[in-house]
């Protein structure tokens, strides 16, 4: 019990941006365990990097949801294409 309590602490005290990378994506899939989410949290606060990775991640997620439904719309060529110039401005701004 001790020795799980000061993992979870040196974790949250040592987080580098590799740890912090892969808890992002997770967070993408699964709600992080408190430690997880006070890690990279606190990680996020000091680290320049990493927050613009998540915005890039969530990005990327949305994206690929987006296309997914996409491709099981029965739309002609033409229409997917307007759909996803309108997705691409909308992300710009």
């Amino acid at each position: 019990m001790v020795a799980e309590f000061l993992s979870r602490l040196l974790m949250i005290l040592t987080l580098r941006c590799e740890k912090a990378s892969w808890l992002i994506s997770e967070s993408l899939d699964r709600k992080l365990r408190p430690h997880e989410w006070i890690a990279l949290r606190g990680h996020q606060l000091a680290c320049r990097g990493c927050p613009i990775v998540e915005k890039q991640l969530r990005l990327i997620r949305r994206a690929s949801h987006r296309l997914a439904i996409l491709r099981e719309l029965s739309l002609s060529h033409s229409s997917k294409e307007r759909i996803k110039e309108a997705i691409r401005q909308a992300e710009r701004n």
